[in-house]
C-alpha cells in the first residue's frame, strides 16, 4: 500500500472519459483528490483555488458535476489531473468535446505547467500535440 500511495501522489490522469462524483461540486473533487495526493490543509485551499482558475471554472466552482455542461466537465477532468502538482501527468482527450478558446486555454494551461514533468498526451488533434509536445510519437 505504501508504493501505492507514493504513486498516487506524483502522478495525475486524466481518462478518455470523465469519471466524476455527480454530487460533489467542483470544488470538492478537486479537494478529494488534492486529500489523496497527499496535499495538507495549509496548502489544499490555495492549491484548488489555483486550480479553479487555471481550468477556468471559478465561477462554477460549487456547482454539482451534474449540472456542469459536458466542457466544463473536461476541464475538472483535467484539473483533477493536475491537483497536487504531479511529476506524470497522463490526458487521454483531454479537449475532446470543448469548444476552441477552451481548447485552446487547456493547451496553454499544459504547455505552461509541463516543465520538469513527464506528460503524456494522447489526441488525435496534430495542432494540439505540435502546441504541447516537447516529441511527438
Amino acid at each position: 500500500h505504501k508504493n501505492m500511495s507514493e504513486i498516487q501522489e506524483i502522478m495525475g490522469v486524466c481518462p478518455q472519459t470523465n469519471i466524476l462524483f455527480e454530487d460533489l461540486t467542483a470544488r470538492e473533487h478537486l479537494t478529494f483528490f488534492a486529500k489523496l495526493k497527499g496535499l495538507q490543509a495549509e496548502s489544499l485551499h490555495s492549491s484548488v483555488g489555483k486550480i479553479l482558475q487555471d481550468i477556468d471554472l471559478e465561477d462554477k466552482a460549487n456547482s454539482h458535476a451534474k449540472d456542469l455542461s459536458g466542457g466544463q466537465k473536461r476541464k475538472l477532468s483535467v484539473g483533477i489531473a493536475i491537483v497536487g502538482d504531479p511529476k506524470i501527468i497522463i490526458l487521454d482527450e483531454p479537449t475532446a468535446g470543448i469548444d476552441i478558446f477552451s481548447k485552446r486555454h487547456i493547451c496553454s494551461l499544459l504547455q505552461r505547467i509541463k516543465h520538469n514533468k513527464v506528460v503524456l498526451l494522447a489526441t488525435h488533434s496534430m495542432d494540439e500535440a505540435d502546441e504541447v509536445a516537447d516529441r511527438n510519437a
